[in-house]
């Protein structure tokens, strides 16, 4: 039964805030990371066979643990220490394993939960970091990511295979994938069966107790409350935005990286900041500032290891990847690039990291943890 059917909301007089990405990305630079960020401190992770991380790896700061999330492990470390503690759950096809962790909205601040892919079509599996039992959650037909609202119902985005999907967003509950409520989607394209699934197609962020949404082939974040979807910010990418009927051509997939198809969205009271892959370059960062309403984009290449400049210490550049609700930053630099730094500058790195005479190419990655001005 539907108990709900809404759409779009936005008044026409109003102008949205606009993240102007083509104009900054054209006049690329780069980025100090005192532009937004106040303080640093750095962290070591303890390398043992237990607990290798690799590159598909992202990291969250949650209070006094450091929660590492890759495709098929889940780890926890110590914030002070960089001891590991343990893993969460496990990949396997058995009792109490998951299959992959998704790309984004992997992570729970709220509830502290690690959101995995299940075995079975339309399910995913999500661990506790704290004491707590894991659950599965079996979510409605095409659904390709969710979140978890504050409300205790989950919101699931609805990928458009064939060109003609009717929902767009459904939000439905933990024990029933009845919807509750639905966004219906008025977009459509020809489709010639060469659309393509990215993992980062539609995208949820939380910001302040509010969920946003994105996809990638439009031009406006929106917030999400009660079935409704209204105007947040505008993201201007110009020739480099790609439009929604373009996503089920040939020459589309043909030419993927010509676009910008940014994601991993992050929001704090005075900073929106993402990321995105542009002619194979991994990562281009787009900050905007929205006390005045301007955007820069990093100038990514190997010398800055694709981050902001860290002009706080003069060190290692700054991956960001994820922001806390407390107003903390997460980034990892590989322990290679950190000794690379240091033999190619010959300069003395920051105190906290005075022992880097330990680190090896094959050791865990050093944490940064950076404070974000208000």
């Amino acid at each position: 039964m539907l108990l709900g059917f809404f759409g779009c909301s936005s008044s026409p007089d109003q102008e949205l805030p606009r993240i102007q990405l083509y104009q900054a990305h054209q006049q690329r630079q780069q980025v100090k990371l005192s532009l937004f960020g106040k303080s640093i401190e750095y962290v070591l992770l303890e390398t043992n066979k237990q607990c290798l991380i690799s590159d598909w790896t992202d990291y969250f700061l949650d209070g006094d643990l450091i929660v590492v999330i890759g495709f098929r492990y889940n780890y926890l470390f110590d914030r002070k220490t960089g001891r590991f503690l343990r893993e969460i759950g496990h990949f396997g096809n058995d009792p109490g394993g998951y299959r992959a962790t998704p790309k984004i909205n992997s992570y729970n601040y709220r509830r502290h939960l690690i959101r995995t892919y299940g075995w079975d079509l339309d399910t995913y599996y999500i661990y506790p970091i704290k004491p707590g039992q894991e659950f599965l959650l079996k979510t409605p037909r095409s659904v390709v990511n969710t979140v978890e609202l504050v409300n205790g119902n989950y919101l699931g985005y609805v990928r458009n295979y064939e060109g003609s999907e009717k929902r767009r967003l459904v939000e439905f509950s933990a024990n029933d994938t009845t919807h509750i409520n639905m966004v219906p989607n008025f977009h459509t394209f020809l489709d010639t069966g060469a659309s393509l699934l990215l993992p980062y197609h539609g995208s949820f962020y939380e910001f302040d107790d509010q969920t946003y949404f994105y996809e990638s082939y439009t031009d406006t974040i929106f917030r999400y409350a009660s079935g409704t979807i209204t105007g947040h910010l505008i993201l201007d990418r110009g020739k480099l935005g790609p439009t929604y009927e373009q996503q089920g051509s040939g020459a589309f997939i043909k030419n993927l990286s010509s676009y910008a198809l940014p994601h991993n969205f992050q929001e704090t009271s005075r900073w929106v900041v993402c990321r995105y892959i542009l002619n194979n370059v991994i990562y281009y960062y787009c900050i905007f500032d929205k006390k005045n309403g301007t955007t820069y984009v990093t100038n990514s290449d190997k010398q800055t290891m694709s981050g902001f400049e860290n002009d706080i210490d003069c060190f290692v550049s700054f991956p960001l990847s994820s922001i806390n609700p407390d107003g903390y930053a997460i980034g990892a630099v590989e322990a290679g690039d950190v000794i690379q730094w240091m033999d190619s500058t010959r300069m003395a790195p920051p105190e906290e990291i005075a022992y880097s005479n330990k680190l090896s190419e094959n050791a865990n990655p050093l944490i940064m943890i950076v404070k974000i001005k208000d």
